[in-house]
């Protein structure tokens, strides 16, 4: 009876991993599909989850709350597959109807994230809604400031940033990394919150070497609007 009752016991942790590896797919699959409509990269999610992981724990945070964070973060995007392609495809300026309606991705992601009561799609959606938010109140769409910014949009709004300033988009080269290091340290306490950027900014190498990691494919690499 214990032997069974052992059996029992690790067939269950394997279906519990199993299903856990399973919603990890199934959200990085999501990310994928969304990612390719507005032409970006497979391969930017997974650096952008990588490095919130990295940020997530220099910063201190709770191990369980880091991982969340990582699985949740590639889905900061998802309200843009209701965002016509005329817009996210625009190669020149937005005008200002077409920025507004550009804005709402961030409430149409939560509108599609919020319906599920589990932590990881709650996490999803919250950074859906905040991740534009910026750390002196004058990001979108509720302008909230500071640490009224939930911390997992702070950590993926940085991680989404840094990231795509240093790929290659449709409009643009990809930024060396000097550039995006800049760029960077130019928002900190405006875009950013200080703390993580003063983390990440300490840690450069290990942040640049997601790069090489995971690069893009420079033959389909193209971009889309931050």
């Amino acid at each position: 009876i214990y032997t069974q009752s052992v059996a029992i016991t690790f067939e269950n942790i394997h279906l519990q991993d199993d299903l856990r590896e399973t919603q990890k797919e199934l959200v990085f699959t999501l990310a994928d599909a969304v990612e390719a409509r507005t032409q970006k990269t497979g391969a930017h999610v997974k650096r952008v989850a990588m490095a919130c992981e990295m940020l997530a724990r220099m910063y201190g945070l709770p191990e369980a709350q880091v991982t969340l964070i990582q699985n949740a973060s590639p889905l900061h995007d998802i309200g843009k597959v209701a965002i016509p392609d005329a817009i996210l495809h625009k190669p020149g300026k937005l005008n200002t109807d077409e920025w507004n309606l550009m804005q709402q991705h961030a409430q149409f992601g939560l509108d599609i994230l919020q319906r599920s009561h589990r932590p990881l799609m709650k996490m999803a959606a919250e950074i859906a809604l905040s991740h534009h938010e910026r750390w002196d109140g004058t990001g979108y769409p509720n302008g909230l400031a500071g640490t009224d910014i939930p911390v997992s949009a702070r950590i993926t709004a940085l991680a989404d940033v840094f990231d795509s300033l240093g790929s290659q988009l449709s409009y643009r080269e990809p930024w060396s990394p000097e550039m995006v290091a800049a760029a960077i340290r130019d928002g900190s306490g405006r875009q950013f919150e200080p703390a993580l950027v003063d983390l990440l900014l300490a840690n450069l190498d290990a942040f640049n070497a997601l790069r090489q990691m995971h690069p893009d494919d420079v033959d389909t690499a193209s971009g889309n609007r931050l």
